[in-house]
C-alpha cells in the first residue's frame, strides 16, 4: 500500500459518520464540558439535587399535573450518580432536569448550539443523546439499571 492510498482511506475513516459520531460523544462527556474546563457545578448540581429530593418527599404533586412520578428507587439511583459525578469532580452539571412523564427522569444540559440529554427509564437504564441545533447527533445506549 503506498502511502497516498493510505492517506486517502485515512481521510475516508476521518470523515465517516461513524468516527464523528465517536468524537461527539467523547465531547460530549459530562454533558458537553471542555476538558480544561474549570469545575462551574455547585450551584447547578444543588439544583439538581434538590429537584430530586423534592419530587422523593412530595410525588403526588407530579401526578396532580397527569404524571407518572419517577419511584423513589430511581430517585434514589439518579442521587447516587449525581454523588458519584460530583465525587468524580465532574464540573458539568445538569441545567434541566424533567420527568419523562412516563415514570422516568430526564437530565439535560445546553452549550451553545448543543443540547445533551441523559434519560433515565423507570428501571434504572439510561440512554444519552446530542443534538447540535434540532439536529440529533449521536443517540448511546448506556445500559445500567438499578444495582
Amino acid at each position: 500500500m503506498n502511502v497516498a492510498h493510505a492517506n486517502a482511506q485515512f481521510t475516508q475513516y476521518e470523515t465517516s459518520s461513524f468516527h464523528r459520531n465517536r468524537e461527539v460523544l467523547a465531547v460530549a462527556r459530562g454533558f458537553g464540558r471542555a476538558a480544561a474546563e474549570p469545575p462551574r457545578n455547585s450551584a447547578d448540581w444543588e439544583a439538581a439535587v434538590n429537584k430530586l429530593l423534592d419530587w422523593f418527599n412530595h410525588p403526588g404533586e407530579l401526578q396532580d399535573e397527569g404524571l407518572a412520578p419517577p419511584s423513589r428507587e430511581l430517585i434514589k439511583y439518579v442521587l447516587g450518580r449525581i454523588t458519584a459525578w460530583r465525587r468524580a469532580g465532574e464540573p458539568a452539571a445538569p441545567t434541566g432536569i424533567a420527568p419523562t412523564g412516563d415514570g422516568g427522569i430526564v437530565l439535560s444540559r445546553r452549550e451553545g448550539e448543543w443540547y445533551f440529554e441523559l434519560e433515565f427509564d423507570v428501571d434504572g437504564c439510561a440512554e444519552f443523546f446530542v443534538f447540535f441545533g434540532p439536529r440529533l447527533v449521536a443517540r448511546h445506549v448506556l445500559g445500567g439499571g438499578f444495582d
